[in-house]
């Protein structure tokens, strides 16, 4: 999977779930909805599993078919980091539908010069 391959939909969700596994070279994709998992699955034809995470059910699925390069390309970063960025779109109307759409929310940090 290459950023690329992906419509800027499931970049929004890519964004949203991907988590990079540095020491095995793997990303892994975790949500309670099935649904965001099955869009990733799309693109790397692995398994799902599920697996429990505080009580709940969680589906998971585990890649070494990232192209991480060409994420972080366009400005991927782990889901942790102090920043976060937005990849350069010519139009962020889907990205920013997958994106909301995973967390229910957005949440934007803005800084006020003076």
């Amino acid at each position: 999977m290459k950023f690329e391959d992906l419509t800027d939909y499931d970049k929004g969700i890519f964004w949203g779930l991907g988590s990079f596994v540095d020491s095995d070279g793997r990303f892994i994709f975790r949500h309670r909805q099935r649904y965001f998992i099955d869009r990733m699955k799309y693109y790397v034809h692995n398994e799902i599993y599920t697996q429990k995470n505080k009580g709940k059910v969680q589906y998971v699925l585990k890649t070494s078919d990232v192209d991480i390069n060409s994420f972080i390309e366009h400005g991927w970063t782990e889901r942790n980091a102090e920043q976060r960025n937005v990849p350069i779109l010519d139009y962020y109307k889907d990205f920013l539908r997958g994106y909301i759409e995973l967390h229910s929310a957005l949440k934007i940090y803005y800084q006020i010069s003076t």
